[in-house]
């Protein structure tokens, strides 16, 4: 595993951590939880978590964007440690947008790495 600073997280959608790139980082992930158990990322990837971590566990609201902070454990699976409700008119499209722009090489200089060793796609 690459060497990650500490609170820096990644952001990234399910087809990314398809990749198995950021096996073992700690990722920012936007979705909607659609059971206790699976999150639809931003891109309708779903990618299974596991919510047992986070304290006072979960009110699924499957209307309700939001943002997971956890460990990527392989190609499907995220252990969760933090979940933030952003909003029910999140627009999941739209910010699946701005993650092609952050993770392209051509705005790299924007967005430096925030995992050291682990290149963007």
């Amino acid at each position: 595993m690459a060497e990650q600073r500490e609170g820096c997280y990644p952001r990234v959608n399910g087809e990314m951590i398809q990749s198995q790139q950021y096996n073992g980082a700690i990722v920012s992930i936007v979705g909607k939880l659609v059971t206790v158990d699976t999150l639809q990322a931003s891109d309708g990837t779903t990618v299974s978590v596991d919510t047992s971590q986070i304290e006072g566990g979960l009110i699924n609201n499957p209307d309700m964007v939001v943002e997971m902070i956890g460990q990527v454990a392989d190609a499907t699976n995220v252990t969760g440690f933090v979940v933030r409700e952003l909003s029910v008119d999140t627009d999941l499209d739209l910010y699946n947008q701005f993650l092609a722009l952050q993770h392209s090489p051509t705005y790299s200089q924007y967005f430096p790495q925030t995992v050291v060793g682990i290149s963007s796609s």
